[in-house]
């Protein structure tokens, strides 16, 4: 099995820090920005090929706003509604042509730890 090996390169700006990581290769793992030391604004994460594997906006280190996640091959593969760190609305599901699967409702929806922990998606 290769091993990655993340680089850190940290920007600072007037608004904060901008942190990017990188794969072993150069390619760019993930981009994000923090104000005061938490999580604010933009977050992506990119597939090894290069190819975005999720994005979601964060305010004052919560999540808010759309998460949106793809296949490797670039098709849509599910958006969240998140208000304030919690799944609100409609979540669609695709699978990987971009046919859509399945959607839920607030409440109405299965167990999506597996799937999504808001608390650390962008971690893992």
């Amino acid at each position: 099995m290769k091993k990655l090996f993340l680089f850190l390169v940290i920007s600072l700006g007037l608004n904060g820090e901008l942190i990017e990581t990188f794969y072993k290769t150069g390619e760019l793992k993930e981009r994000y920005n923090l104000k005061n030391g938490i999580r604010d604004g933009i977050y992506t994460k990119w597939y090894l090929n290069g190819q975005i594997g999720r994005q979601a906006n964060y305010k004052a280190g919560v999540m808010d706003g759309e998460l949106k996640t793809w296949y490797p091959n670039g098709v849509v593969k599910a958006t969240y509604p998140i208000i304030s760190g919690k799944i609100e609305g409609t979540a669609k599901y695709y699978d990987n042509e971009g046919n859509l699967s399945w959607q839920i409702y607030n409440g109405n929806r299965p167990n999506l730890e597996n799937d999504l922990n808001l608390s650390n998606w962008c971690l893992n």
